[in-house]
């Protein structure tokens, strides 16, 4: 049973964790990196719970967004999201997509929307 820090490197679904296991379960602070070319993601750092993103956290996505902010159940759902264009989003997500009340700011103009987002 895996338990205390190490690093766990998996075939199967290309990645590679370093961080804090208990009950055999990735928990508290880690890193995690997809080595697959194909992944959505490329890196993630910060809290684990159950295997699972949790709490605090940043998440690089393979086309170049950046999400700092609050994980539940291994899913973004409040923060900063950081586009590859450099605009910017401050608030709700559900299912990777900006949701509920938010800030969008953009880089070129400089122009920001504060409201709803469906």
């Amino acid at each position: 049973m895996k338990h205390g820090t190490g690093t766990l490197v998996s075939k199967i679904d290309l990645t590679k964790f370093v961080g804090g296991f208990a009950g055999n379960k990735k928990s508290g602070d880690g890193q995690m990196e997809w080595i697959d070319p194909n992944s959505k993601y490329t890196d993630y750092m910060g809290n684990f719970v159950d295997d699972d993103f949790s709490g605090m956290g940043i998440l690089a996505y393979r086309d170049g967004r950046i999400f700092k902010g609050d994980f539940a159940h291994g899913v973004p759902i409040e923060g900063l999201l950081t586009y590859q264009n450099g605009d910017e989003y401050c608030g709700c997500l559900l299912k990777d997509k900006r949701e509920g009340y938010g800030v969008l700011k953009y880089a070129q103009t400089g122009n920001t929307y504060s409201g709803e987002f469906v």
